[in-house]
């Protein structure tokens, strides 16, 4: 039980109103902040929360710290994620460096699965040591983490062996990683897998089921009203099509890649897909079109 949890639960259970609990401490309005989780009050105010509700001082006192903690470490993990979406590592390392005893002294298996991730990441993204990062990655003990930080910590080591043309074992770790998706799964987590698991399927061309897996991932961007990934995956969609000799609708599929890309002022994957788009119009005057509907 969190703090909040428990001032909430004491106080129901002593017949209390939050406008009597607070009543000479503070604010009716902290009480119901409080009993949210949003904030944990100075010691002043919990010493005097404590005395009223009956709950033991070092208990109450080891409560509030832990509550406190656990919040650092959700915002600390947060603006990283924030960081991680524009990728931005130099300013995740330094946000590591400045929060060292706070991350030292996490005994959540997940927090510090998160944290090892993220220091991998750094050894991959910022040194170039991609082999460190991989060892320090599979060296994490996935078993009793939550489903999700598992998918983002394979999908990693997956990326890794695919940037280094070991597509075996990076299709591998995909195909795991993939197994584990349920409906709970964060979009974007799966949106990412299924679009490096694509990738690697195409580099084996299997191009036919990493179409699929590229369809599914566009299905679940648009459900979400979400543009994340979605130029890339309509740019993969139309090279992998192109492959498949389906011309038009790899024309298409660029186009709407092209939409995306200037939209988010892209400029490199503008340029790339142009030239793709390019080429595809010169093979249509020298081919008949396929129909990838029939």
């Amino acid at each position: 039980m969190d703090f909040g949890s428990l001032i909430k639960s004491k106080r129901k259970e002593l017949g209390l109103t939050q406008k009597e609990l607070s009543e000479g401490i503070c604010t009716q309005a902290l009480i119901s902040r409080i009993e949210k989780g949003d904030i944990v009050p100075q010691n002043s105010i919990l010493q005097q929360l404590g005395s009223r509700l009956q709950l033991n001082d070092k208990e109450l006192s080891t409560l509030a710290y832990k509550t406190r903690y656990d919040n650092e470490i959700d915002e600390l993990k947060r603006n990283i994620r924030r960081a991680l979406t524009r990728r931005d590592y130099d300013y995740i390392e330094k946000i590591l460096e400045q929060n060292k005893i706070l991350i030292n002294n996490t005994n959540n298996e997940n927090d510090q699965a998160f944290f090892t991730w993220m220091n991998a990441s750094l050894q991959d993204k910022l040194y170039n040591q991609k082999d460190k990062a991989l060892k320090i990655l599979t060296e994490i003990p996935l078993l009793n983490l939550e489903d999700e930080l598992a998918i983002e910590i394979l999908n990693a080591i997956g990326v890794i062996y695919y940037q280094g043309n070991e597509f075996k074992q990076a299709l591998n770790v995909f195909q795991h990683a993939v197994s584990m998706i349920e409906d709970n799964i964060d979009y974007m987590v799966q949106t990412k897998l299924l679009f490096n698991y694509a990738l690697t399927l195409e580099e084996y061309d299997e191009d036919k089921k990493a179409l699929d897996y590229i369809i599914q991932a566009i299905e679940r961007l648009i459900i979400e009203d979400s543009m994340y990934l979605l130029g890339d995956l309509y740019h993969t969609k139309g090279f992998v099509l192109r492959k498949l000799g389906h011309l038009e609708e790899a024309k298409k599929s660029n186009q709407l890649a092209l939409s995306i890309f200037e939209i988010q002022n892209n400029i490199k994957f503008k340029v790339m897909t142009q030239l793709e788009i390019k080429e595809i119009n010169h093979l249509l005057q020298k081919v008949i079109p396929i129909d990838y509907y029939k």
